[in-house]
Protein backbone atom coordinates (compact mmCIF):
# COMPACT_ATOMS: atom_id res chain seq x y z
CA UNK A 1 0.00 0.00 0.00
CA UNK A 2 2.81 2.39 0.88
CA UNK A 3 4.40 1.96 -2.54
CA UNK A 4 1.03 2.58 -4.22
CA UNK A 5 0.47 5.81 -2.30
CA UNK A 6 3.98 6.95 -3.13
CA UNK A 7 3.42 6.20 -6.80
CA UNK A 8 0.14 8.14 -6.84
CA UNK A 9 1.75 11.11 -5.11
CA UNK A 10 4.65 10.99 -7.54
CA UNK A 11 2.29 11.00 -10.52
CA UNK A 12 0.35 13.92 -9.04
CA UNK A 13 3.55 15.92 -8.68
CA UNK A 14 4.47 15.26 -12.31
CA UNK A 15 1.04 16.41 -13.49
CA UNK A 16 1.24 19.55 -11.38
CA UNK A 17 4.72 20.25 -12.74
CA UNK A 18 3.72 20.01 -16.41
CA UNK A 19 2.58 23.66 -16.73
CA UNK A 20 5.84 24.84 -15.16
CA UNK A 21 7.90 22.66 -17.48
CA UNK A 22 5.94 23.85 -20.48
CA UNK A 23 6.61 27.45 -19.52
CA UNK A 24 10.32 26.66 -19.36
CA UNK A 25 10.31 24.81 -22.68
CA UNK A 26 12.63 27.26 -24.42
CA UNK A 27 15.37 26.35 -21.96
CA UNK A 28 14.61 22.66 -21.73
CA UNK A 29 14.75 22.05 -25.50
CA UNK A 30 13.89 18.38 -26.08
CA UNK A 31 10.90 18.52 -23.72
CA UNK A 32 9.17 20.88 -26.14
CA UNK A 33 8.47 17.96 -28.43
CA UNK A 34 6.27 16.26 -25.83
CA UNK A 35 4.94 19.05 -23.65
CA UNK A 36 2.28 21.59 -24.70
CA UNK A 37 3.20 25.24 -25.09
CA UNK A 38 1.45 28.42 -26.15
CA UNK A 39 1.81 29.30 -29.81
CA UNK A 40 3.08 32.72 -30.77
CA UNK A 41 5.87 34.63 -32.49
CA UNK A 42 8.69 36.93 -31.48
CA UNK A 43 9.33 39.52 -34.20
CA UNK A 44 12.40 41.74 -34.36
CA UNK A 45 11.59 45.29 -35.51
CA UNK A 46 13.68 47.71 -37.55
CA UNK A 47 14.00 50.11 -34.60
CA UNK A 48 15.88 47.50 -32.59
CA UNK A 49 12.95 46.48 -30.41
CA UNK A 50 10.84 43.35 -30.69
CA UNK A 51 7.16 42.46 -30.49
CA UNK A 52 5.37 39.37 -29.24
CA UNK A 53 2.55 38.53 -31.66
CA UNK A 54 0.22 35.63 -32.18
CA UNK A 55 0.81 33.60 -35.33
CA UNK A 56 -1.92 35.35 -37.32
CA UNK A 57 -0.60 38.80 -36.40
CA UNK A 58 2.97 37.79 -37.25
CA UNK A 59 1.88 36.42 -40.63
CA UNK A 60 0.04 39.63 -41.47
CA UNK A 61 2.96 41.78 -40.29
CA UNK A 62 5.46 39.78 -42.35
CA UNK A 63 3.39 40.10 -45.51
CA UNK A 64 2.84 43.82 -44.99
CA UNK A 65 6.56 44.37 -44.43
CA UNK A 66 7.42 42.36 -47.57
CA UNK A 67 5.08 44.58 -49.58
CA UNK A 68 6.37 47.80 -48.03
CA UNK A 69 3.04 48.50 -46.36
CA UNK A 70 2.38 49.89 -42.89
CA UNK A 71 1.99 47.26 -40.21
CA UNK A 72 -1.12 47.75 -38.14
CA UNK A 73 -0.50 47.88 -34.41
CA UNK A 74 3.29 48.18 -34.62
CA UNK A 75 5.30 51.38 -34.28
CA UNK A 76 8.03 49.93 -36.51
CA UNK A 77 8.01 47.35 -39.28
CA UNK A 78 9.46 43.86 -38.82
CA UNK A 79 13.16 43.62 -39.65
CA UNK A 80 12.21 41.03 -42.24
CA UNK A 81 15.56 41.03 -44.05
CA UNK A 82 17.58 40.46 -40.88
CA UNK A 83 18.82 37.02 -39.86
CA UNK A 84 16.43 35.14 -37.56
CA UNK A 85 14.11 38.14 -37.30
CA UNK A 86 10.98 36.03 -36.82
CA UNK A 87 10.68 33.01 -34.55
CA UNK A 88 7.33 31.29 -34.16
CA UNK A 89 6.23 28.53 -31.81
CA UNK A 90 3.51 26.40 -33.33
CA UNK A 91 1.93 23.04 -32.67
CA UNK A 92 3.49 20.61 -35.14
CA UNK A 93 0.90 18.97 -37.36
CA UNK A 94 1.01 15.82 -39.44
CA UNK A 95 -1.40 17.35 -41.93
CA UNK A 96 -4.72 15.93 -43.09
CA UNK A 97 -3.11 13.25 -45.24
CA UNK A 98 -0.37 12.44 -47.75
CA UNK A 99 -0.76 14.05 -51.17
CA UNK A 100 0.03 12.94 -54.70
CA UNK A 101 2.16 15.06 -57.03
CA UNK A 102 0.57 17.71 -59.21
CA UNK A 103 1.67 18.32 -62.81
CA UNK A 104 4.55 20.48 -61.57
CA UNK A 105 6.03 17.69 -59.47
CA UNK A 106 5.01 19.28 -56.18
CA UNK A 107 2.29 18.20 -53.77
CA UNK A 108 -0.63 20.65 -53.47
CA UNK A 109 0.69 21.87 -50.10
CA UNK A 110 4.16 22.55 -51.51
CA UNK A 111 2.66 24.16 -54.61
CA UNK A 112 0.67 26.54 -52.42
CA UNK A 113 3.83 27.60 -50.59
CA UNK A 114 5.64 28.16 -53.89
CA UNK A 115 2.74 30.16 -55.35
CA UNK A 116 2.29 32.35 -52.28
CA UNK A 117 5.99 33.18 -52.04
CA UNK A 118 5.92 34.25 -55.70
CA UNK A 119 2.79 36.34 -55.12
CA UNK A 120 4.44 38.26 -52.27
CA UNK A 121 8.07 38.49 -53.41
CA UNK A 122 7.82 38.14 -57.17
CA UNK A 123 9.71 35.64 -59.33
CA UNK A 124 12.65 33.95 -57.60
CA UNK A 125 14.99 31.42 -59.23
CA UNK A 126 13.99 27.99 -57.97
CA UNK A 127 14.77 24.29 -58.12
CA UNK A 128 14.41 21.03 -56.29
CA UNK A 129 11.40 19.73 -58.19
CA UNK A 130 10.33 18.88 -61.75
CA UNK A 131 7.28 17.50 -63.58
CA UNK A 132 6.99 13.81 -62.76
CA UNK A 133 9.10 14.19 -59.63
CA UNK A 134 12.82 13.80 -58.99
CA UNK A 135 14.87 10.97 -57.50
CA UNK A 136 18.45 12.26 -57.41
CA UNK A 137 20.48 15.31 -56.45
CA UNK A 138 19.60 15.47 -52.77
CA UNK A 139 20.32 13.57 -49.57
CA UNK A 140 18.73 10.28 -48.64
CA UNK A 141 15.06 10.52 -47.62
CA UNK A 142 14.93 14.12 -48.86
CA UNK A 143 11.52 15.78 -48.94
CA UNK A 144 12.40 16.78 -52.50
CA UNK A 145 11.82 13.19 -53.62
CA UNK A 146 8.26 13.36 -52.25
CA UNK A 147 7.53 16.63 -54.04
CA UNK A 148 7.27 18.35 -50.66
CA UNK A 149 10.23 20.72 -50.95
CA UNK A 150 11.32 23.79 -52.90
CA UNK A 151 14.70 25.53 -53.11
CA UNK A 152 14.67 29.30 -53.68
CA UNK A 153 17.99 30.71 -54.85
CA UNK A 154 19.69 33.93 -53.76
CA UNK A 155 23.02 34.17 -55.53
CA UNK A 156 25.88 34.90 -55.52
CA UNK A 157 26.97 33.78 -52.06
CA UNK A 158 28.48 36.74 -50.19
CA UNK A 159 26.21 39.32 -51.81
CA UNK A 160 24.58 41.02 -48.82
CA UNK A 161 21.61 42.22 -50.84
CA UNK A 162 20.85 38.66 -51.91
CA UNK A 163 21.41 37.38 -48.37
CA UNK A 164 18.92 39.96 -47.07
CA UNK A 165 16.37 38.87 -49.69
CA UNK A 166 16.88 35.28 -48.66
CA UNK A 167 16.26 36.08 -45.01
CA UNK A 168 13.15 38.07 -45.89
CA UNK A 169 11.70 34.97 -47.55
CA UNK A 170 12.89 32.64 -44.79
CA UNK A 171 11.35 34.82 -42.07
CA UNK A 172 8.11 35.14 -44.04
CA UNK A 173 7.91 31.35 -44.34
CA UNK A 174 8.30 30.92 -40.58
CA UNK A 175 5.64 33.53 -39.93
CA UNK A 176 3.25 31.62 -42.21
CA UNK A 177 4.36 28.12 -41.22
CA UNK A 178 1.26 27.30 -39.18
CA UNK A 179 -1.19 28.17 -41.96
CA UNK A 180 0.87 26.71 -44.80
CA UNK A 181 1.85 23.54 -42.90
CA UNK A 182 5.54 24.24 -43.34
CA UNK A 183 7.73 21.60 -41.69
CA UNK A 184 11.27 22.94 -42.19
CA UNK A 185 13.01 26.12 -43.35
CA UNK A 186 16.80 26.17 -43.86
CA UNK A 187 18.98 29.12 -44.87
CA UNK A 188 22.40 30.59 -44.18
CA UNK A 189 23.61 27.92 -41.71
CA UNK A 190 20.31 28.08 -39.77
CA UNK A 191 17.28 25.81 -39.51
CA UNK A 192 13.76 26.27 -38.16
CA UNK A 193 11.44 23.29 -37.84
CA UNK A 194 7.84 22.98 -36.75
CA UNK A 195 8.57 20.01 -34.50
CA UNK A 196 11.16 22.01 -32.56
CA UNK A 197 9.70 25.46 -33.12
CA UNK A 198 9.94 26.41 -29.43
CA UNK A 199 13.72 26.36 -29.89
CA UNK A 200 13.55 28.96 -32.65
CA UNK A 201 16.26 29.16 -35.30
CA UNK A 202 19.04 26.66 -34.61
CA UNK A 203 22.52 26.13 -36.10
CA UNK A 204 22.34 23.90 -39.16
CA UNK A 205 24.87 21.29 -40.22
CA UNK A 206 24.38 19.08 -43.26
CA UNK A 207 23.67 15.45 -42.27
CA UNK A 208 26.35 14.25 -44.69
CA UNK A 209 29.00 16.43 -43.06
CA UNK A 210 29.46 18.47 -46.25
CA UNK A 211 30.43 22.09 -45.66
CA UNK A 212 30.34 23.66 -49.12
CA UNK A 213 28.10 26.73 -49.63
CA UNK A 214 25.28 24.73 -51.23
CA UNK A 215 25.24 22.11 -48.47
CA UNK A 216 25.19 24.90 -45.89
CA UNK A 217 22.27 26.54 -47.73
CA UNK A 218 24.16 29.80 -48.13
CA UNK A 219 22.82 30.30 -51.65
CA UNK A 220 19.24 29.11 -51.24
CA UNK A 221 16.28 28.89 -48.89
CA UNK A 222 15.00 25.33 -48.53
CA UNK A 223 11.39 24.93 -47.46
CA UNK A 224 9.44 21.71 -47.10
CA UNK A 225 5.91 20.99 -45.99
CA UNK A 226 4.49 18.26 -43.78
CA UNK A 227 4.16 14.77 -45.24
CA UNK A 228 0.65 14.19 -43.93
CA UNK A 229 -0.82 11.56 -41.67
Amino acid sequence: MGRFVAAVLGLALVVLALPLLAGASDRLGPLTTVLPFASGCEVALVDGTSASLDVEEAAAAATAAARGEAVEGLTAAPALSSAEAIECRISSSAGPGEQALTDTGLTPRAQTVFDEVAAVFGPIPYGGFAPGGISTGHGARSAHYDGRAVDLFFRPVGDETQRARGWAVANWLVAHADRLEVAVVIFDDKIWSARRSAQGWRPYSNPTGASDPISRHLDHVHVDVVRGA
